[in-house]
């Protein structure tokens, strides 16, 4: 049986302060990029589209892959350490019955 850890309120919030940092930055580059693909190399719209829609997919893809490739591997530790607690927690009820 596998439990669940709820975050807590001080963690969320420095992750979506992080968060807010990583949009502002990613939205800039994407709208210089625009700006310069656009007025700058005189692209049309519809390809300065086509490179920015292709590249977002691109990068959801990506961090599917990523995600699916780290997910087995923290799977397996936190079950690990699920097991060494439930495995001290015994211990404890062994020593706590046997009167040590």
């Amino acid at each position: 049986m596998l439990t669940i850890n709820r975050i807590n309120k001080k963690i969320k919030t420095v992750w979506g302060i992080s968060e807010i940092g990583f949009s502002v930055m990613s939205t800039m580059e994407t709208s210089f990029l625009v700006f310069f693909l656009t007025d700058v190399a005189q692209l049309p719209l519809a390809i300065t589209a086509f490179i920015t829609g292709f590249t977002a997919l691109a990068d959801a893809i990506s961090a599917v892959i990523a995600g699916s490739d780290l997910q087995p591997v923290f799977h397996v530790r936190n079950l690990q350490r699920v097991e060494n607690r439930r495995k001290r927690q015994r211990r404890s009820y062994v020593l706590l019955l046997s009167g040590y």
